[in-house]
């Protein structure tokens, strides 16, 4: 009887140690990401406009003709209701 309870205060035992290094770790991923957020901000008031649409800039006109050749593959899509939406 000694010996399950033993067994027993040793596994909760280990459960409460690993879980403070849980609480501890989850806490530093908190704090970096936070650090991380902050800086993203501070950097986003420095950029240009051109930086800030970059994602959704398109200027090179290679990527256009590619987009044009994959529209014409395509089955059932009309070349001028595609050209409405461009």
């Amino acid at each position: 009887m000694t010996k399950q309870r033993d067994e027993k205060e040793r596994h909760i035992g280990m459960l409460a140690m690993n879980s403070l290094k849980c609480m501890e770790t989850l806490r530093d991923y908190q704090t970096l990401g936070e650090k991380i957020l902050k800086t993203a901000e501070l950097c986003r008031k420095l950029e240009t406009e051109k930086e800030k649409v970059l994602p959704f800039y398109q200027s090179d006109p290679d990527s256009m003709v590619e987009v044009e050749v994959n529209i014409e593959r395509i089955q059932g899509i009309d070349r001028n209701a595609f050209n409405e939406f461009k």
